[in-house]
């Protein structure tokens, strides 16, 4: 954006989610993360959620006892992990780490030691019946998260594919 006010940002933020997401702001969830600042222009990570799946997992916590200071997507999550992998073995980067949970599947493309895209699908590995489909599936959601990348940064080529996650129960 071409702005580094944090309020204008804000503004530049929401609006550009707005245009982009397929459901009704009041549906959804949004905020930022200033990732650089250069020449009076800023890049910035979108996190976007459905606000009935804040609700729910917050009302979970809340129902055992919890009050939750802050919440963060899976994609954080999966940086922290990569961030302690780089300590024993190198990576080509960017890197598109695959991380697959029991529902859902996150595509986190890494570089220089932050998050540079990022996208998931509700879909996980109890949803996949054979290790064909899965496959299969994988493959097709890499190559959108390629075309993605491409779209939303320009000459950046995925270097490394790393696959993360639960393994198939016995």
């Amino acid at each position: 954006f071409p702005t580094t006010d944090g309020r204008e940002l804000a503004q530049m933020a929401e609006l550009y989610a707005k245009a982009q997401l397929p459901y009704p702001r009041e549906q959804v969830v949004t905020g930022f993360h200033v990732l650089s600042q250069a020449d009076g222009s800023s890049t910035v990570a979108i996190v976007a959620c459905q606000r009935d799946v804040i609700e729910r997992q917050l009302g979970l916590l809340r129902e055992a006892g919890l009050a939750p200071e802050l919440l963060a997507v899976s994609s954080w999550g999966v940086l922290g992990w990569y961030r302690q992998v780089l300590r024993t073995t190198p990576m080509n980067e960017p890197s598109l780490v695959v991380n697959v949970d029991d529902s859902r599947t996150d595509f986190v493309l890494i570089g220089d030691g932050r998050i540079l895209s990022s996208r998931s699908v509700g879909q996980g590995l109890r949803d996949w019946k054979s290790v064909e489909e899965t496959t299969d599936l994988l493959a097709l959601e890499v190559e959108r998260s390629r075309a993605s990348i491409r779209k939303e940064l320009p000459g950046t080529e995925v270097r490394s594919l790393v696959l993360t996650g639960l393994e198939e129960p016995d």
